[in-house]
């Protein structure tokens, strides 16, 4: 289990954001508590819908500023949990993260929404090759 440097974080970086470590790890801890074996294959989706909706009371963020900062508290949810076995996945399911946020939800006029039903399965279905 390797541990993130949460002040190298893009959202923490950006001195353009009121954003701080302490924001990342505060609801990292909150995603960890209800995801105690940490972000999976099976839970992302659930887990990215329940960070939006911690990050999107915390501050007044643009669309890709929410999107920055629900990538790195996933990442830290990633970093932070014991995955058991599944250990080894933590680098795909972070590679992941950012096209899943791209799909579950839509940009539009500088607001995120959370993408309608047809759209996101649509779009799920186009990833699996079995589905196409």
């Amino acid at each position: 289990m390797s541990h993130i440097k949460v002040t190298e974080l893009k959202s923490v970086k950006d001195s353009k954001t009121p954003v701080k470590a302490d924001d990342v790890v505060s609801i990292g801890e909150d995603i960890v508590k209800i995801f105690p074996s940490g972000v999976n294959l099976k839970n992302m989706a659930d887990a990215t819908m329940k960070v939006l909706s911690k990050v999107t009371a915390l501050y007044h963020l643009n669309a890709e500023q929410k999107k920055d900062l629900v990538v790195d508290i996933l990442c830290y949810v990633v970093d932070n949990t014991d995955a058991g076995a599944l250990e080894f996945l933590d680098p795909v399911i972070k590679d992941m993260l950012p096209g899943l946020i791209d799909t579950l939800i839509m940009v539009d006029g500088g607001k995120l929404h959370i993408a309608k039903p047809k759209q996101c399965a649509d779009k799920v279905k186009s990833c699996i090759p079995c589905c196409k």
